[in-house]
């Protein structure tokens, strides 16, 4: 069994976060409040932390790393090096940007950050928002790591704008799109 108290990046108890695991035949995808989608592992382990931020959580065969999130950060440790009493979790990065258009419409639209690749270390994820009147976008969150921002268009087309980066937990990072 693995236990132990989950920390905000300000040292506050994380109330709320999930705790799950992670392995070669355990993959999951975070997506945005925190869910953990497990539609083809009904036997998945995971729990939320009470208002002190404790967890309790037993240990399964095959599974590879811990991994919690939280509406303010994150963590993937190894299962081989099990969490202490403590856990620090990350800052997520902070993604915004602005799309503009020849046409001028840029309201809107559906913009997604997910895994840009799928390392052991990093958890998958999926999280979305959209552009204000003014074609912008804020506060997009990513763990570290290889992150793929995706715009679809919203004028019933299949166009799509992509890019990848890299990102650092607690950075801020702006990107511009072009339609």
């Amino acid at each position: 069994d693995i236990s132990g108290i989950v920390y905000q990046p300000d040292g506050r108890p994380a109330d709320g976060a999930r705790v799950f695991f992670q392995g070669a035949h355990f993959r999951f995808t975070v997506d945005d409040d925190q869910f953990v989608s497990h539609t083809d592992y009904p036997f998945a382990v995971q729990t939320d932390t009470p208002r002190d931020g404790s967890f309790h959580i037993p240990k399964i065969d095959g599974v590879d790393w811990v991994e919690i999130v939280h509406s303010e950060g994150w963590a993937s440790i190894p299962i081989n090096n099990p969490p202490g009493a403590s856990i620090a979790l990350q800052p997520w990065a902070r993604i915004s940007g602005a799309v503009q258009s020849s046409s001028g419409d840029t309201t809107g639209l559906r913009v997604t950050a997910t895994s840009a690749s799928n390392p052991p270390d990093q958890f998958t994820f999926c999280f979305t928002t959209h552009t204000d009147g003014n074609g912008r976008f804020h506060d997009l969150k990513a763990p570290s790591g290889p992150v793929t921002v995706t715009i679809d268009a919203n004028d019933g087309s299949t166009n799509r704008l992509i890019q990848t980066t890299n990102v650092e937990s607690g950075e801020s990072y702006h990107l511009g799109f072009r339609l």
